[in-house]
């Protein structure tokens, strides 16, 4: 991997030889076939995008990442692990939401990945496009989804729902300590299940989530 910070958190497991969250990707290629075609919302700086496309062999990733520098990174680490022509970065610069609004990044110290979006109407040139997911151009059946977007979960979750019912993807969710009620609600909503689930840090948790089969209802 080519890396830029190596003062950044992500990028320090790279520094080591090591891919970030080794256990939750484990996770997510024991459910994701060959063969996906996959979306990684939040892609930051390419390890879950390059772990799809080059380790779990999907056909396809669409890559979602709203901050520029991570979007530079993630397109020179996709050439250099020659999987560029499975990440689909049509959409990188923009950020998924519930509504179509605009919004500017808060970026902390020592972790891009931390980088949260707030409604901004105020453009400027740090200023991204905010578009819910159904209104893009995907028309294709979804495999599987992985949503790490710093709080902005539900919203991302609310601005797809056209596309889950659609497809039913399996998905795997980070989800802020503040929106975990919220999330239940949705889970019940969408006639989802928590699969796995792991409590890695104090603020948020993982959630692996997957259709209710008919015979479970």
């Amino acid at each position: 991997m080519f890396l830029t910070d190596p003062q950044d958190y992500i990028q320090q497991f790279w520094l080591r030889g090591e891919l970030y969250e080794h256990e939750e990707l484990e996770v997510i290629r024991s459910i994701a076939p060959a063969g996906s075609v996959c979306l990684d919302i939040g892609s930051n700086v390419g390890n879950h995008a390059i772990f799809m496309a080059k380790v779990m062999r999907a056909s396809k990733v669409y890559c979602f990442e709203a901050l520029s520098v991570c979007c530079e990174l993630l397109q020179v680490n996709g050439l250099l692990n020659q999987c560029s022509e499975i990440l689909d970065c049509s959409y990188l610069g923009l950020a998924l939401g519930a509504e179509v609004d605009t919004a500017r990044a808060i970026i902390p110290q020592g972790n891009i990945g931390a980088t949260r979006f707030t409604s901004d109407k105020q453009l400027d040139a740090t200023s991204v496009p905010v578009l819910p997911l159904d209104r893009l151009n995907i028309n294709e059946k979804i495999d599987f989804v992985k949503i790490d977007v710093e709080g902005a979960e539900l919203r991302v979750l609310d601005g797809m729902q056209a596309l889950i019912e659609r497809s039913r993807s399996s998905m795997f969710v980070e989800v802020n300590n503040e929106n975990l009620s919220g999330f239940a609600k949705a889970l019940e909503a969408m006639n989802y299940q928590v699969v796995y689930r792991n409590k890695r840090y104090a603020e948020n948790e993982n959630f692996l989530i997957a259709p209710v089969s008919s015979q479970e209802r």
